[in-house]
């Protein structure tokens, strides 16, 4: 598990969500944008008993069998809160992965815009007839056909 500088060791800090209102006068409830809360607890020593299992339920390195692991190591009963911990974890890994598969999906139509762009520029060929050459599927095509229209 990661170690804080020993500065920091034994901090807590939270990170909220504040509003400053630039310019007129509507004020907001807090609840309203203040959708998240970040806690930084900062942990050097070994022996810090009471917030290490709090830091391994909160960790987003750790996976599941890490963390139950080390809640066991503290003699937690892992039974009740064990399809919770799952959950966050498979939910964090699935995060993870939409959000990579979705910068594939940008990369891949960027790669294409360029592509077409070259096959229109080089070779005078239509836009038609660039995504027929490249066999872009149809889904993308109107993707990429938004880029050439502005």
């Amino acid at each position: 598990m990661p170690k804080a500088p020993k500065r920091k060791d034994g901090h807590m800090n939270v990170y909220e969500t504040n509003e400053r209102i630039i310019c007129g006068t509507t004020v907001e409830e807090k609840e309203i944008y203040d959708k998240g809360v970040i806690l930084a607890i900062y942990l050097n020593k070994e022996h810090d008993e009471l917030l290490t299992p709090l830091m391994v339920l909160l960790n987003n390195v750790l996976d599941y069998k890490g963390k139950q692991r080390i809640i066991e190591e503290y003699g937690l009963n892992t039974k009740k809160i064990e399809s919770e911990v799952k959950d966050m974890c498979d939910l964090g890994e699935s995060i993870v992965l939409e959000a990579r598969n979705e910068g594939k999906q940008i990369e891949r139509k960027e790669k294409n815009i360029a592509h077409v762009k070259k096959l229109m520029i080089g070779l005078q060929m239509s836009f038609k007839e660039a995504i027929n050459l490249l066999e872009i599927p149809e889904k993308e095509v109107k993707e990429i056909e938004k880029y050439f229209q502005s």
